[in-house]
């Protein structure tokens, strides 16, 4: 678990023993709910009383003596719900430098009236030398939400550091819920293109759905000396247990289904196999199914004015898009009865070796074929 912490600790006393802080909660008659936000000192006490298995780490840190401070990390408040991070952190003096200890612990504010404390794996020590003559290495975590800042789902870039040297890197993905934060690391090492502008890889977005869900999307990649586009793109989306990835046509299915063809790194030849007026759309459903009959490939319906490769106003009736037309050319022999079965380009992948145009972001030409 990684966390964007405050800029200044907290200077209260830290609550370590369970009883004592709740008893703290009861005397003080503080709303248990707002804890995180108004004594998040408090937290690593009612974490150990919450969560004991877990909570050994927090305990491991306030019985090893040292100076012990809380942080404020990630918040987010949703609509009768919230979720807050707080790290606890032991700092101690070992040679000239300065070792930091740090444990997060998540909470979630939901419908019950009791807080959801969830204590993280241990975070990696930070070192800071005291003086320009300690010959240690600062060693510290470096992180930047490269998409998603303020929003329930964020997406992080994560740097480990020792002195000059990057001794890590990944992706990560953040997600607030009524049970807390959760994390799940995506892209390990991250792509160099994420550490710097000019080099080789992917981009990673986040990619918000019409329907109010989010797609993490890798694509764009690039090889350089000389630039040249790899194609392909992994969507990642939520589901119970975790961030499923799907790669290749399923991803391009994805996309399509959602109307965000815009992050897709391959082109979308579409087979089109039925359409018909938008107006008219429930006549097209019994169509589906007796086409589906010829081919258990799943076919999918879509709107042509969603797509700037169609024109405008039709529900046409495709499987999954490939990503050249002579995949998409090839497949058309297994539905030679259909009345229609033609390929088209329903989009064109912008080329990752082209700067974008400046100014407010456009969609990259299109092919009007």
């Amino acid at each position: 678990m990684v966390i964007g912490l405050a800029a200044a600790a907290l200077a209260a006393p830290v609550v370590c023993e369970p009883g004592e802080a709740a008893r703290l909660v009861r005397d003080a008659n503080i709303e248990p709910t707002r804890v995180p936000v108004t004594h998040p000192w408090l937290v690593p006490g009612l974490a150990r009383a919450s969560q004991a298995a877990a909570a050994a780490a927090v305990a491991q840190e306030c019985d090893a003596g040292g100076e012990l401070v809380v942080q404020r990390g990630d918040q987010y408040e949703g609509a009768g719900w919230s979720a807050y991070m707080v790290v606890l952190s032991r700092v101690e003096l070992e040679g000239c430098s300065l070792v930091h200890h740090r444990v997060p612990i998540s909470v979630g504010i939901g419908p019950e009236e009791q807080p959801h404390y969830t204590v993280g794996e241990p975070l990696p020590e930070e070192r800071t030398p005291l003086d320009a003559s300690c010959p240690d290495p600062a060693v510290w975590r470096e992180q930047t939400v490269i998409d998603g800042e303020n929003t329930a789902v964020r997406l992080v870039l994560v740097v480990d550091h020792a002195g000059d040297q990057v001794t890590h890197s990944h992706v990560a993905v953040r997600t607030a819920s009524p049970a807390g934060w959760e994390e799940q690391v995506l892209v390990t090492p991250a792509p160099p293109r994420l550490l710097d502008p000019a080099a080789a890889g992917p981009l990673l977005r986040l990619a918000p759905t019409p329907e109010g869900d989010v797609f993490v999307v890798a694509s764009q990649d690039r090889a350089l000396a000389p630039c040249r586009a790899l194609g392909g793109q992994t969507v990642w989306r939520h589901a119970p247990g975790g961030w499923v990835a799907s790669e290749g046509r399923d991803a391009l299915r994805l996309l399509a289904e959602h109307a965000l063809w815009r992050y897709a790194g391959d082109d979308g030849w579409l087979l089109i196999l039925a359409l018909d007026d938008e107006e008219d759309e429930d006549l097209i459903d019994p169509r589906i199914r007796r086409l589906q009959r010829r081919d258990p490939e799943p076919l999918m319906k879509l709107h042509s004015g969603d797509f700037p490769g169609l024109h405008a106003g039709y529900v046409v009736v495709t499987p999954a898009p490939w990503p050249t037309e002579a995949l998409a050319d090839a497949a058309r022999g297994r539905w030679r009865r259909s009345a229609l079965a033609y390929v088209k380009a329903a989009w064109r992948a912008p080329d990752p070796c082209v700067p974008p145009p400046a100014g407010p972001s456009a969609p990259a030409p299109q092919d009007s074929r």
